[in-house]
């Protein structure tokens, strides 16, 4: 079963579990509610965390959210279409702390790159931190 492969993977790391946030599609939650609603149950009670991504993009989203038990909503752009639509600039920024927006992902924070980079950027980062 594939809930057990991912448990035994990453039960088996030394990666904090609350470091571990997992995103579900709003549209696959949604179509399969209750599986989706197991999942992140099961996977919550080890400590892992979770995001309901591109939230919006569905008829019934706030029906749903109620039922989902995730972490964080990532918000889908085209529900802020006008406000903040990719995040690139500090101006963007600024908007979405205005409107209550804690956690923010985009290419003002970082642009992507290559995993490897990204593996040797976040262990320059752990090990100043502590």
């Amino acid at each position: 079963m594939m809930m057990d492969y991912i448990l035994d993977e990453l039960l088996a790391t030394e990666i904090p579990r609350d470091k571990i946030c997992f995103e579900v599609t709003e549209t696959a939650a949604v179509t399969s509610l209750t599986d989706a609603m197991e999942v992140i149950a099961e996977l919550k009670e080890r400590g892992f965390k979770f995001a309901l991504h591109d939230f919006g993009t569905g008829l019934s989203s706030y029906a749903y959210l109620k039922k989902m038990p995730v972490d964080y909503l990532k918000i889908d752009g085209a529900s802020i279409k006008g406000i903040a639509e990719y995040f690139e600039n500090e101006t963007i920024q600024q908007k979405l702390i205005d409107i209550g927006v804690d956690h923010m992902q985009g290419f003002h924070i970082e642009k992507p790159m290559p995993l490897d980079n990204l593996l040797t950027v976040g262990s320059l980062v752990s090990g100043a931190s502590g």
